[in-house]
């Protein structure tokens, strides 16, 4: 969009990828806001903004920010939904988490993690909401807007569909044989990059949760859908 209305330039690309830089930002801050302080909610920006990982996609120009961005609305636009009483805005809600769920895979497809921490909160912390019409309403809207890419993907991106899942790892690089990626040697290479891709005030948190996890009752449920997006 941004190439179609101002042309296609170096300048262009670093200007629509500063503005999804914003748009992360905002509904991430709006994000942290349903459970904690105007503070905490800045510093957890800015820690995240400031992650070696993500600042590094800030200055390149990919997908990954506008997947981000779009991640973090359709993130905080579940909470918004599920947290909204109104009958008569539940449509809408739910028809726009839709809309931007669907949005957020044709920008690109690994977007759909946050899609299976929505699914995981509905199932375990949030079933009434399949006993409304109005979030079937939303499913329907959904399933009709990424039919069209679901063919597409299954036709022309087998390739693709193999480097994220399957184990012909010479599709990532070629000539290189890299571990299997359902080994504990490949499920270890992400525990090895986070030191570097991660600040370390983000890695105590991890770990800290991690931990909490496992010695405070509830707190895996009550946070299923943050642990479920990691």
């Amino acid at each position: 969009v941004f190439f179609k209305v101002l042309g296609v330039d170096l300048l262009v690309g670093q200007i629509a990828v500063f503005a999804f830089s914003l748009v992360f930002a905002v509904f991430m801050y709006l994000l942290l806001r349903f459970d904690y302080s105007r503070l905490v909610s800045v510093c957890g920006v800015s820690m995240a903004v400031l992650a070696p990982s993500l600042f590094e996609f800030f200055n390149s120009i990919m997908r990954e920010i506008p997947a981000i961005s779009l991640m973090t609305f359709v993130a905080w636009l579940y909470r918004y939904t599920v947290k909204s009483k109104v009958n008569a805005s539940k449509y809408r809600t739910w028809l726009a988490l839709a809309f931007a769920s669907a949005l957020a895979l044709y920008t690109k497809q690994t977007a759909a993690v946050v899609l299976l921490a929505v699914v995981a909160d509905i199932c375990v912390n949030k079933r009434e909401s399949l006993r409304i019409g109005q979030s079937w309403a939303g499913l329907g809207l959904f399933v009709v807007l990424v039919v069209t890419l679901v063919i597409f993907t299954f036709t022309y991106g087998k390739s693709n569909l193999e480097q994220s899942v399957g184990e012909n790892t010479r599709l990532i690089m070629q000539n290189y044989h890299g571990p299997s990626r359902w080994s504990l040697e490949g499920w270890m290479y992400y525990v090895d990059v986070a030191w570097h891709e991660l600040s370390l005030v983000l890695l105590v948190g991890l770990v800290g949760g991690a931990i909490t996890v496992f010695f405070v009752p509830h707190f895996f449920r009550r946070n299923l859908f943050a642990i479920a997006w990691l």
